[in-house]
């Protein structure tokens, strides 16, 4: 057989295998319809593993948008300071305490709350002079500035599949959380506009009064603060476009050091809109409150849809990280949007389909992990983590990121590739 005979050969050999992972591949990829059903079928995930750390076992439900598509985005920040002067608003007289940020008044909003005070509300964001970051915060009696000093409080934490929003009261507060959550509807609406203003609950603190911190736990809580009147609610919640939430952006996973290889310019970039991952309003009542929101505007669609990996492969994927013994517990499972940067200029990201795992994660198999002794809540577990797991390949970044090519996204797989 000649030199060139063999290299044809073994060029036909490739390009059969090439088709052949490309339709084994088609055969793993389901549109997020399929993929709901999926779930459905599947009910809650419930199973217990063995690892090298004992059992470990879940039992929680998949939650997946009711969707029809999932497009690729690209998406932009809408700046915290182009909001206020988009709404007029003038700038507070005092700007001795605003540091690298601007202070403007609202005396709108708190009527628009059916606050019944006389006042204004105190919006607060980036000066770009300064510093480049896209958050607003509007506030009125902040509740966490009326605790202050050695006071906390009791708390508890739901998920919005662990609660009913019409019958969860906070201590001594007449208003329940619905309430709350009315009132976040109107603060989004009123600063980024109806049609940019869909939101999910991502969690829920129902927060106790505030009380004298007299140990070293959470329960350590001795005489209620007289001035302090009732409990309040934290809600953190996530944008949503195209009826699909931003879990959370990928900077939140960047590790910088003199011994990595994130630029300055990356870093900068992916600071801008840090604070996607803490949007969240704590809630006393109309006329007590702080929102703190980063929100993103989408610039245009990459992809109309893509398709997805199939349950099974998300779930194998995982539980091969339980059976190691990196997870030791988990707490909820999502599919939405992670923020990636992009290169096609300084102000753009791009949104790609990731699942977000909220779980206890160890460094390594046979870590010992240290109890928390001052809290027993899974989110202030020392090693709780939102890993995030790529929707169609399966991948898991859990840990920093500590290069510039970690915080952008491969080419997604298109459902053209795959014919």
């Amino acid at each position: 057989m000649g030199e060139y005979t063999v290299r044809r050969f073994i060029t036909i050999f490739f390009v059969l295998l090439l088709v052949l992972m490309l339709a084994t591949a088609s055969a793993d990829m389901v549109s997020i319809s399929e993929l709901r059903q999926q779930v459905e079928v599947m009910g809650r995930w419930t199973q217990t593993y063995d690892t090298p750390n004992g059992e470990v076992s879940v039992d929680i439900p998949i939650i997946v948008p009711e969707v029809e598509n999932v497009p690729i985005l690209q998406v932009s920040a809408v700046m915290g300071k182009d909001v206020a002067e988009e709404k007029g608003l003038h700038k507070s007289v005092d700007q001795e305490n605003a540091g690298a940020g601007i202070f403007y008044d609202d005396f709108d909003i708190l009527s628009k709350l059916n606050a019944n005070v006389d006042d204004a509300a105190m919006i607060f964001c980036a000066n770009p002079e300064k510093i480049d970051l896209a958050f607003l915060q509007v506030s009125h009696n902040d509740p966490n500035s009326m605790r202050g000093g050695s006071w906390d409080y009791s708390s508890d934490y739901y998920y919005p599949n662990e609660m009913n929003p019409e019958t969860l009261l906070a201590e001594e507060n007449e208003q329940m959380l619905s309430t709350a959550n009315d009132a976040l509807a109107v603060l989004l609406q009123n600063y980024y506009g109806k049609e940019n203003a869909d939101y999910d609950v991502d969690y829920v603190e129902v927060r106790g009064k505030a009380r004298k911190r007299v140990g070293r736990t959470k329960n350590d809580l001795g005489a209620y603060k007289k001035d302090y009147p009732k409990g309040t609610y934290y809600i953190s919640f996530r944008q949503k476009l195209e009826g699909i939430p931003i879990y959370a952006e990928i900077g939140h996973k960047m590790l910088t050091t003199n011994q990595t290889y994130v630029t300055q310019e990356t870093a900068l970039k992916c600071s801008r809109i840090s604070w996607i991952n803490i949007n969240g309003l704590e809630y006393m009542d109309e006329g007590s409150f702080m929102l703190n929101a980063t929100w993103m505007r989408e610039e245009k669609r990459i992809q109309e849809d893509v398709p997805l990996a199939t349950l099974d492969e998300v779930m194998r994927a995982l539980e091969k990280r339980i059976e190691e013994g990196y997870i030791r517990d988990i707490d909820a499972l999502r599919l939405g949007y992670v923020c990636y940067l992009d290169d096609t200029s300084p102000d753009t990201y791009t949104l790609y389909p990731t699942w977000v795992c909220d779980c206890i994660y160890a460094n390594s198999p046979r870590e010992q992990i240290e109890e928390n002794d001052v809290t027993d809540a899974f989110r202030e577990n020392f090693r709780y983590e939102q890993i995030i797991v790529d929707a169609q390949t399966c991948d898991i970044q859990a840990g920093w990121i500590d290069r510039d090519e970690g915080l952008y996204h491969a080419e997604p797989m298109t459902w053209g590739k795959m014919q």
